[in-house]
Parts: structure tokens; sequence; C-alpha cells
């Protein structure tokens, strides 16, 4: 029969799989925030819960406690059961939901505000290939310059449309519009 891990009276064995519904899809990870969440809330110092993994026969030097709640180190699932254990939290929701919805609500905003970022740095820089294939087809002679458009224009308004200018500046407008 294999060794199986346990901790405390959990056998890894009984432990959920979380189910990724698409490849590239990560399931949300608030190990970390919850872990100093639970910590802070609980007013228990990290030597006193690094005392209490040591009881459940998990060894955890402060530095790498310190790193796990930063979110700079990854949680291993042992350790994970264990502050689930210690924190009498569900390990599922311990891993999925966040403890404190205040600071879901700033990390959902921060998803939004970076996604919403980088939509507009692909529409600016579209834009600008856009501004520089205009700038190209106007340096060609293919379209006029949009100074000129605007100054052709109000100087049509102005004259009658019955007088022979409107033909020269039809005739300048085709040349320089590339129509």
């Amino acid at each position: 029969m294999a060794n199986i891990p346990t901790v405390g009276n959990t056998s890894m064995a009984k432990i959920k799989k979380v189910q990724v519904t698409h490849p590239m899809e990560q399931p949300e990870n608030y190990t970390a925030e919850n872990l100093r969440e639970l910590r802070d809330t609980s007013k228990m110092s990290r030597q006193t819960l690094i005392e209490k993994l040591r009881s459940l026969g998990i060894d955890m030097h402060a530095n790498s406690l310190r790193r796990i709640e930063e979110g700079s180190q990854p949680m291993k699932i042992h350790e994970a059961v264990a502050f689930a254990q210690i924190f009498k939290i569900g390990l599922e929701q311990f891993i999925t939901q966040p403890i404190n919805s205040e600071a879901a609500k700033v990390r959902e905003a921060l998803a939004h505000l970076v996604s919403t970022r980088m939509r507009l740095e692909t529409l600016l820089l579209h834009l600008m290939q856009i501004r520089d294939d205009y700038q190209q087809k106007i340096e060609a002679g293919e379209f006029m310059p949009p100074e000129q458009l605007k100054a052709s224009a109000r100087l049509a308004s102005t004259i009658s449309a019955d007088e022979p200018v409107i033909a020269d500046i039809e005739r300048l407008s085709r040349h320089f519009g590339g129509q």
C-alpha cells in the first residue's frame, strides 16, 4: 500500500482537485490574500502560526511564511491544507474564495483596470498605424491633408454654386484627393 502523506487527520488523497474548465484559464487563487486576512483577523503572529504548523508536522521558516503571505512564494498543497485546518475553514473556500469581500472588490477593480488599459493600448497602436498610413498617402499625393480639405470646404461654402470657381475647386480636390 502506498504511503499517502497526511496533515493532521486529513489524508492528501481526500483533497478535491480543482477543475479547470479551459486549458488556459486558471481558477482564482486567494490563498496568500486569505492567509494574511485570517492571520490578521485572529491577531495571530507569524511565529505563533509557525508553531501551529510545526504541531501539524510542517516546518516553515518565518521568511517563507512572509513570502507566501506576499504572494511571491507559492503555497504547497499540504501547507494550504494545514492553514485551512488551523483557521477552521474549508480548503476549497481558502483557495478559491476571498475571505475579505472588500479586498476581492479591489482585486476585481484592478483586474478590470489592467484589462481596460490593455484594450486602450491596442486601440492606440491601431490609431497610430492609421495615422502613419494616412501620412504616407498624403506624402505620396494620394490624399489631401485635412487642413487643405477644411480650407477648400470653407472656401466652397462662401462661393455661390453658379460661379466657375467651384469647378476649379472640385478639380483641385480630385487632384489632391486622389480621385
